[in-house]
């Protein structure tokens, strides 16, 4: 066989060779999009695709199948193990709970810097009108008997709007047996969801209470912190 055509043969081939392994070159290569678009996205498709969904403190998913039976935590937990899990690493769990609760992310995020980290990491976000999708919004229940649950974690699925002087509407992704405003869970449905939730803010701009189904319902007024994922991470945990 001629040399010109040897040196044609092993070029195909290593170009070939090249690009089957699509997975060996992205695997050390930062995702295109950031933490908090990462997060948004999943929750998002979450919503869109789920066919069996029920609010459920043990938390059994089947992607496959599109069943989706968990709590707020449970939801916003596998979320973030999924596309953030340098973010979920991060979070500070009491040693008595087996997984993270919703008092955990309000921890996590009432003690994170609110400058920007130089590295992976949750920034702290004060004023409830600087919130971006894919932000994390945790209350935590101060009066809490036994069996109840710790609080509250939602997924932050728009802007805020304001609304009047110290009242902003938010969009948001959760989990939950009480739907909220505008909400895309059939009637008499738990479990995964988004709908529109509102927040009372004092003159700083901090949110101190929320309105979970009508602007002009009675305000549960609960400790409230809200999280960024920010900082680069690459497509393997």
């Amino acid at each position: 066989m001629p040399k010109l055509a040897i040196s044609f043969l092993l070029m195909c081939v290593s170009v070939g060779l090249a690009a089957s392994k699509p997975e060996a070159q992205s695997a050390t290569r930062p995702l295109a999009q950031n933490p908090a678009e990462r997060i948004v996205a999943r929750a998002r498709e979450i919503v869109h695709d789920s066919k069996q969904s029920t609010y459920d403190h043990h938390t059994d998913i089947d992607e496959s199948q599109n069943i989706y039976k968990c709590d707020c935590s449970g939801l916003v937990g596998y979320i973030l193990k999924s596309v953030a899990p340098a973010h979920f690493k991060q979070l500070v769990v009491n040693r008595h709970h087996f997984r993270p609760l919703a008092v955990d992310f309000y921890d996590t995020f009432i003690t994170a810097p609110t400058t920007r980290p130089s590295q992976t990491g949750w920034q702290q976000i004060d004023r409830i009108e600087d919130v971006l999708p894919g932000d994390v919004l945790a209350w935590k229940k101060l009066d809490r008997k036994p069996g109840d649950t710790t609080g509250h974690v939602v997924v932050i699925n728009s802007p805020a709007m304001r609304e009047g002087d110290n009242l902003v509407r938010i969009e948001i992704i959760d989990s939950t047996t009480a739907p909220h405003a505008d909400d895309t869970r059939p009637r008499g449905q738990t479990g995964v969801g988004a709908g529109s939730v509102w927040f009372d803010i004092d003159d700083s701009g901090k949110p101190v209470g929320y309105h979970s189904r009508n602007r002009d319902g009675k305000a549960m007024h609960m400790p409230i912190s809200i999280g960024r994922p920010v900082g680069p991470e690459t497509a393997t945990p």
